[in-house]
Order: structure tokens, then sequence, then C-alpha cells
């Protein structure tokens, strides 16, 4: 907050005499404030979820007609990080209610020096992968894998909904597929269920692991200082497809997710709200920040910036850059639309009956699409 505030008063309000009233509240103080009619012109860090919760009710203004628009987003973000922010209308045009702030996403974090030791390269493929379990487990040791099967789904070339969102997509063959092989690393390859990964990564008990890079990271630098030069993080595994002109790649896409700025409805200065909207997750101020909040805190506070040149220039090694820098280029995104909510809660019963009562993955979630496709047809049709 003070460091926003600092940079307010030093660079935002001289340049364009626009005076800020910066405050710091308690989280969950967006919701009443709004239904009190006291909510502020602009909110920061805001999730993804949220922006279209508060979107389709009316309590946010979307921004995609100001001029400079599409020019700004296309120069300071990917299309991943905007996708989420926005969603279509009855009559199908697209309409966007923030910008990202920041954007993270899961990595791969490997220990180079267990690796080597017992003479494993780096995986790059999931096959790659699978053939250091029986080596991996001969030495008590284990990979950590978080239970999304969205990775799976959106590397094998599948997508989360269908109909433009209209129903679920997790009963097409590809889904199942991505959602049996997301339960057999836990149930055939007794993957950990539940585990403290930067403790296990320490101690090498769990010398492969996928995690969020921005969290994961900040944590390590400063929890692990003796395994400094010790550990990488990587671009994700991925899965060999073929494209049209049937070239083989490797689709190692990771998928993110965004906190943003938003304006609130009943802002009394539009205009000057999209100024501080865009200066705020503008390259000049992510990278002001950003290095601001090294030079206080150290590299624990690298800051997990959506801006493309802010994150480039950070103080990353070569390494971390051409890693972080491979991933972020290579990110899909999964619209938000009314009632994906259930999404979360319906996969997971599938797959601990699957990791508990040893129920066939497919059975389990197929249990469960009428129910989802239900709600998101109930909440599409109670927001228009």
């Amino acid at each position: 907050s003070q460091v926003i505030r600092n940079l307010v008063n030093n660079d935002f309000t001289p340049k364009t005499n626009i005076a800020i009233d910066l405050k710091l509240v308690a989280g969950g103080t967006l919701l009443p404030s709004i239904l009190a009619d006291s909510g502020p012109d602009v909110y920061l860090g805001l999730g993804q979820g949220d922006v279209i919760n508060y979107a389709i009710r009316s309590a946010l203004l979307n921004i995609e007609g100001y001029e400079d628009f599409e020019e700004f987003t296309s120069n300071n973000f990917n299309e991943a990080a905007m996708i989420v922010l926005g969603i279509e209308d009855a009559d199908e045009q697209m309409h966007y209610y923030g910008l990202p702030e920041t954007q993270g996403f899961p990595m791969m974090f490997v220990r180079i020096d267990i690796l080597a030791d017992l003479g494993l390269e780096v995986p790059k493929t999931w096959d790659d992968l699978m053939a250091c379990i029986p080596t991996l487990q001969a030495n008590n040791m284990q990979i950590g894998l978080p239970t999304d099967y969205k990775i799976f789904l959106y590397q094998m070339g599948g997508t989360l909904f269908a109909d433009e969102g209209m129903r679920i997509n997790l009963d097409s063959n590809l889904a199942l597929d991505s959602f049996e092989t997301m339960c057999n690393m836990f149930t055939q390859y007794s993957f950990p269920y539940k585990y403290d990964f930067v403790n296990r990564f320490r101690t090498g008990e769990m010398p492969i692991g996928i995690a969020g890079y921005n969290g994961t990271y900040n944590h390590l630098i400063v929890f692990a200082t003796e395994l400094r030069g010790l550990w990488e993080f990587v671009p994700m595994p991925g899965y060999y497809l073929t494209n049209e002109k049937g070239e083989k790649y490797l689709n190692n896409v990771s998928v993110s997710s965004v906190s943003s700025i938003v304006m609130i409805n009943g802002c009394e200065n539009e205009s000057a709200a999209w100024e501080f909207m865009k200066w705020h997750s503008g390259a000049e101020c992510q990278v002001e920040y950003s290095n601001e909040m090294v030079a206080i805190l150290g590299d624990s506070a690298k800051h997990a910036t959506a801006n493309i040149t802010a994150l480039e220039t950070m103080p990353w090694t070569n390494k971390e850059y051409t890693n972080l820098m491979g991933q972020f280029n290579n990110l899909a995104s999964i619209p938000n639309y009314p009632g994906s909510y259930i999404l979360g809660r319906y996969t997971n019963f599938a797959f601990l009956s699957a990791y508990n009562d040893k129920a066939n993955p497919s059975d389990a979630l197929l249990a469960y699409i009428n129910t989802i496709n239900k709600e998101i047809e109930r909440k599409r049709n109670e927001f228009n």
C-alpha cells in the first residue's frame, strides 16, 4: 500500500493532475460497500471468478468501449490474461470488465542435484515423467502433482466448455481421457494426494513437483537458501500432438489465472478511473512497483505481474528468465461463464470417488454431467 501510494504521488498525479484517495481495506469489504452504494471507483486485486460474478450483476463497468482499449491490452497482456475478464452478452457482443494485474500459472519445480545423482533427465513430456517413477520410488521419493484435470485436458487439445459456454465439455472422449489420466496418477501410481510441497522439496523427498510459479518460487528463495543453485523451475511436461500440416509439436500449455483492477458501477469520474487503471497495470508502473518491492523485501517479493514488459524486466537470472518466458508465452486460459463455480465441486466429488472408493473415473464424472449442465443453464437464464 505504501509503495503504491508513493508511486501515485511521485508519478501518476504529477503527470495527470488526477488526485487519488488510496485506501487499504480488509478482505471482503468490496461486496458490502457495493451493496451499501458506497463502493470505490476502482478496486485492485479482484480475482478472475469474482470479476464475472460482479459483472453479470451489473456491479462493474465494462471497459472495452474506450478508444485505446484494444491497443493498450494487446501491447501489455497476453491473450490468456484477457479471456477470463470478458464475457458475451445475449447479443454475442464481447464485454471486458477489468485489466490484468497479476497472472499466475503452474510450472514444474525440479531438484537438479537429486536428478543428476539418480541419472535422470529433467522431464519434457509426461512419458518422461512417468519413466522417472520407478527410480524415484525405489529411492523412497515422490512426485508432487495437483488434482487438476484441466492441465491434461488443454494439453491434449481439448476445451472445458462446449457451444460457447452453453454446456460443459467433460462428457467428450478427450475430456474423459484427461480426467482418467489425472486420476490414475493417484490411484495407480500412488502420487500423494495431500502434501506440503515446499517442505518435501527442500528435504529431497519430492524432487519433482508441479506448483504455481509465483508463490512457490518466492517461498523457496527465502525458505531454502541452502538449495540455491540446486533447483530450477521449468516449463510443464506435455504431450506431442500433430498439427494440420502433419507436423509433431510439444503441447505443454499451462492454465493461468489472474487478479485484476476493475471499475465499479457508480464511478463518478470514469475517464479518470480509466487513466488510473491503465497507469497501474501499465509497464512503467508495474516495473517500478516490482523493483521497489524487491528492493524492500528481497527476491521473496517478486511480483507475478501480468504485464509482459514488466515481467521481462524483473531481475531474473538468465536461466530463470528463459524458463519463465517459455511458459508465459505458452498459456491456456478458461473463460468464466455463469455457474462455473459448480465445476470444481462436482469434479472433485468424481475424483474422490475414484481415489477413495476405487470407482471408474469416467463413470464417476459422467454421473455429474447433467447436474453441472443444469446449473450452467439455470445461471445463464437468470442473468440473460
